[in-house]
């Protein structure tokens, strides 16, 4: 299992995530609700320009900055994206924080190009395994690319990704952390 994996089903596990499939209104009403500060652009604007931000928002679909009077991280996302486009990137951006990743200013924008690389796929991959956990997909029988995107409302790029660990998965042995997850998401 890959330890962003690991890590996505840990995060269902500790936030007693049970809810499929996940959609932007659900989950960023429940990040609210678990401590996570979330900001739309719109309503920090004049935040996020203040900050030195601006040219940053333009070009991505959301960020993750730790605010320096409040020591915690605060995750801002454009109000604008399709609902599919902001539920990955909301959960994108939680994974840079739960896989504590580092930052200039930025999560994940390591001075490092290579690193900054790592922590962008890291980051992906902990989106896509907390939208679509290989292990419960693989109970559940929701294995072909197509299911995926349409039961687990997955892009298709990660579709095939979870497609792919769950074939590398199938013939393994159950884990801990997996017979965890699922029986938290009983269908």
């Amino acid at each position: 299992m890959r330890s962003v994996d690991y890590q996505a089903y840990l995060f269902r596990i500790e936030f007693n995530l049970t809810e499929f499939p996940l959609d932007y209104k659900f989950l960023s009403l429940f990040l609210r609700n678990n401590g996570f500060i979330i900001k739309t652009y719109i309503e920090a604007q004049k935040e996020i320009s203040e900050k030195g931000y601006a040219q940053y928002a333009k070009e991505h679909a959301a960020f993750t900055v730790i605010d320096p009077a409040l020591d915690e991280p605060v995750i801002y996302i454009n109000d604008t994206l399709p609902f599919e486009r902001k539920t990955k990137s909301l959960l994108h951006e939680v994974g840079h924080i739960y896989l504590n990743h580092t930052y200039r200013g930025v999560m994940g924008n390591a001075a490092d190009g290579q690193k900054k690389n790592v922590q962008e796929e890291e980051a992906d991959q902990f989106a896509s395994a907390v939208s679509a956990p290989p292990c419960v997909m693989r109970k559940w029988r929701i294995t072909s690319i197509e299911q995926l995107c349409n039961v687990a409302q997955l892009p298709l790029n990660d579709a095939v990704i979870i497609s792919q660990t769950i074939k590398q998965i199938s013939d393994l042995p159950e884990l801990p952390v997996e017979k965890t997850l699922c029986s938290l998401m009983q269908k």
